[in-house]
């Protein structure tokens, strides 16, 4: 199963490399890609490009705006 992790490096009080560390450590074995978020791109298009390319499973990991975002774009998915 693809994994496309969309990361808001700006929320919470986890460092970023320890949430990659993590995923590699975890999904060793999987595919799976991470995207830090940014400013100069809306989340819902972010989620719709990843799903475009064969993701399966989209994760959040960030504060309120960032799963918004990510469910804004698995909802316009439809």
């Amino acid at each position: 199963m693809k994994k496309f992790v969309i990361l808001n490096p700006l929320a919470g009080s986890a460092d970023r490399e320890q949430v990659k560390q993590l995923l590699a450590d975890q999904w060793q074995k999987s595919e799976y890609e991470i995207y830090e978020t940014s400013e100069d791109k809306r989340l819902a298009d972010v989620v719709a490009a990843a799903l475009e390319r064969g993701f399966e499973l989209i994760v959040a990991a960030g504060g309120d705006g960032t799963v918004s975002g990510v469910a804004a774009g698995l909802v316009n998915s439809q």
